[in-house]
């Protein structure tokens, strides 16, 4: 059987604000919440995806914390057509203008949320439960 790749880059996006650290989440048109991510256009490098997916979904500028690199791996499987296996790459990023602006075109709204919403929010996508946890704790051991 067929295999077909596809490859996405996003980020945990976070501020530091006055109530604390916030991380900045997507609503989609699906129903679900999640981070900002995106297909990698020809040519891009994976950072450039995760800036240019962040700002057409949120309308937020941000810089990049180095060291801070997860892969999220869903294979799909189709009867007719072929198998998808679907590389999800996510960074960690911070924003100094925390005012997200979503784009209807992309996404239903956008919100940030402490943690414990967060987790909350993507309380059905054990994957990136995973990942905020695992940004989570880079943040508070002292990321660069």
């Amino acid at each position: 059987m067929e295999i077909t790749r596809e490859k996405s880059c996003g980020a945990v996006v976070y501020a530091d604000t006055a109530e604390g650290i916030q991380y900045l989440l997507i609503h989609s048109h699906k129903g679900f919440w999640a981070f900002p991510k995106g297909h990698v256009e020809l040519g891009e490098t994976e950072h450039d995806t995760a800036a240019r997916e962040i700002w057409e979904e949120t309308g937020v500028r941000v810089r990049f914390v180095d060291g801070f690199r997860e892969t999220d791996r869903h294979t799909f499987v189709h009867e007719d057509e072929p198998d998808v296996v679907k590389d999800i790459v996510y960074f960690l990023a911070v924003c100094d203008d925390p005012k997200p602006r979503p784009r209807d075109s992309e996404v239903a709204g956008a919100a940030l949320m402490g943690y414990d919403a967060a987790m909350a929010a993507l309380r059905t996508d054990d994957n990136s439960r995973r990942i905020l946890e695992k940004a989570r704790d880079y943040l508070s051991h002292g990321a660069p």
